[in-house]
């Protein structure tokens, strides 16, 4: 048995966070590994159009993302770069959390590369308000092969169902 002294409650406390951070960090890793190579789902992909600035909007029955991205083609064996600004609005009056995430496509509809857009955290008081509202902006580095794009998302919704 270890003697962790007066501060013993807070040190086990961090050393599970430590542990749960790292069980998390293997599962996120392993699930990727299980997404690439898969195809996107069908009807979602927005074939990319290089040099100048795209939009669209996507919609889901919980938020709307209005999106704007500008793709420069890789030369040969480079990655190109994909600049990605999104504008998040929460259409749900009562929603947990939200994940949004880009998934680049080859030209079969394989995934070969993903990258989480926007993570709100669980029950974050300033995602809480109804109206809430974000804006962001990524670079995405995009393997040669990429030629479409794809959106998925997961939400917790206050009745404690998910998507």
């Amino acid at each position: 048995q270890i003697y962790f002294g007066e501060m013993g409650g807070v040190v086990k406390t961090r050393i599970l966070d430590i542990l749960l951070f790292l069980c998390t960090l293997i599962v996120l890793v392993g699930c990727k590994q299980l997404i690439l190579g898969t195809k996107a789902p069908a009807g979602r992909s927005v074939q990319l159009v290089e040099g100048s600035p795209q939009t669209g909007t996507w919609a889901a029955s919980e938020f709307v993302m209005h999106y704007e991205y500008l793709f420069n083609r890789a030369k040969e064996n480079d990655f190109g770069l994909l600049e990605f600004s999104t504008f998040i609005e929460k259409t749900a009056t009562r929603l947990d959390s939200l994940s949004v995430w880009l998934y680049l496509l080859d030209a079969n509809g394989k995934i070969i590369e993903l990258n989480r857009l926007y993570a709100s955290g669980y029950k974050d008081p300033a995602y809480m308000e109804k109206s809430l509202a974000r804006r962001l902006t990524t670079r995405v580095p995009a393997p040669p092969e990429t030629v479409t794009i794809s959106f998925a998302y997961t939400a917790a919704a206050w009745n404690g169902g998910s998507r």
